[in-house]
């Protein structure tokens, strides 16, 4: 049966709102699990695996996956399936409240691969979800909307370069793989993706004394792209007055007048100590 005749099968209709588009072609599925490398001995946990035309092509190169899928139906489905001798390794729940811990111990590793053809819908909060579980996780191959991998792929100073580019390369390399066309998929998607993997560092890039806020701190730089950095920083969610803003951003080196797209990491992480100290103050 096609895609379309086993979602009905299902009772199921794919929601435009949820960004649920099925990867429907075997040999885009093979190409993704290689880029993914997720060769044998490697534990993987797989994200939204839908009616499971990826976990197909990652159970041909290891036989130690498991999933986190949303929909009971397709849960169900995939226990009565590919999961018939483990289903024990499916996880009905939302990848967002899902602890990758857990999904290691189901494979009795320490670290995982991850992979996932992803909503677009959540392409931020997997990328997110990766990024904050990254003690358990080894490296993650994601399909993402082109625009977006292209994005997360920027180097800090690069144009393209957005808050989660920065924290990104903070956290993990990354390697661009191939884009795949709307056809492959059922629904048509309207745009192509592409395979990003990132690749956990084992140290992040730079010491911050406080991760959290250096985040803040990026995403309130990034609020408002095409201000200064002086203006984006100020009336931001750090709750800092201007004349404080400039005087931090004198103590970094960094003039207020440029943008927070141009700022290397380590201007990040000298701008954020900076902030930190005056708001400690």
């Amino acid at each position: 049966m096609n895609v379309k005749t086993r979602l009905a099968a299902l009772d199921l209709v794919p929601r435009k709102k949820k960004g649920q588009n099925f990867l429907k072609d075997p040999s885009a599925a093979r190409a993704i699990a290689d880029f993914s490398g997720a060769g044998a001995g490697e534990k993987v946990l797989e994200i939204g695996p839908g009616l499971g035309a990826l976990t197909q092509a990652l159970l041909a190169l290891t036989p130690d996956i498991c999933v986190v899928e949303l929909e009971e139906k397709l849960c169900d489905e995939l226990r009565r399936t590919l999961f018939a001798r483990h289903p024990e390794r499916v996880f009905c729940a939302d990848i967002r409240e899902f602890s990758a811990q857990c999904g290691a111990e189901a494979l009795g590793a320490e670290k995982i691969t991850v992979v996932s053809n992803v909503p677009y819908s959540i392409s931020t909060d997997v990328v997110l979800w990766v990024l904050t579980q990254r003690s358990f996780i080894k490296s993650a191959c994601l399909l993402l909307q082109e625009e977006f991998a292209a994005r997360l792929g920027a180097d800090p100073g690069e144009r393209a370069c957005g808050s989660l580019s920065i924290l990104r390369a903070m956290y993990a390399d990354v390697d661009l793989g191939f884009s795949v066309g709307g056809e492959h998929f059922y629904p048509r998607a309207g745009v192509s993706s592409r395979l990003i993997k990132l690749r956990i560092r084992k140290e992040p890039a730079l010491a911050v004394a406080d991760p959290v806020y250096f985040e803040q701190v990026v995403r309130a730089a990034f609020s408002h792209r095409r201000k200064t950095l002086l203006n984006s920083l100020t009336g931001s969610s750090l709750g800092i007055a201007k004349k404080r803003i400039d005087e931090a951003l004198h103590t970094a080196g960094i003039a207020g007048t440029r943008r927070a797209e141009n700022l290397t990491l380590e201007e990040f992480a000298a701008l954020a100590l900076a902030l930190g100290e005056i708001k400690e103050k």
